[in-house]
């Protein structure tokens, strides 16, 4: 009995480690832009979502009204987090790389 119990806590423990890590897809266009904090901005879609782009993520510099980003976003303490993207410039078409 003492071992089913360690065993289903150990299963427990493992799926509420595991679960916040797990990520969303996004691809949509970026709405608007507004500075939130100090530490980076947040991205409005065209959908309704709001996603928090820190200053190190790799796109942030990308990151404009109008630009459409293909990539997954995750879940930290109730808000969305990017994760990896690829932002387009608006207007620009899927394929190689748009010139900046």
């Amino acid at each position: 009995m003492k071992r089913t119990l360690a065993f289903l806590g150990t299963i427990a423990l493992t799926v509420s480690l595991v679960l916040p890590a797990w990520s969303a897809e996004i691809n949509g266009k970026i709405k608007s832009v507004e500075s939130w904090s100090s530490n980076g901005r947040s991205v409005t879609f065209e959908d309704g979502t709001k996603i928090f782009v820190p200053h190190s993520h790799p796109a942030f510099d990308k990151v404009k009204a109008g630009a459409v980003v293909k990539g997954s976003y995750y879940e930290k303490n109730g808000e969305k987090i990017a994760g990896p993207w690829e932002v387009r410039p608006g207007g620009c078409p899927e394929g190689p790389p748009c010139p900046q």
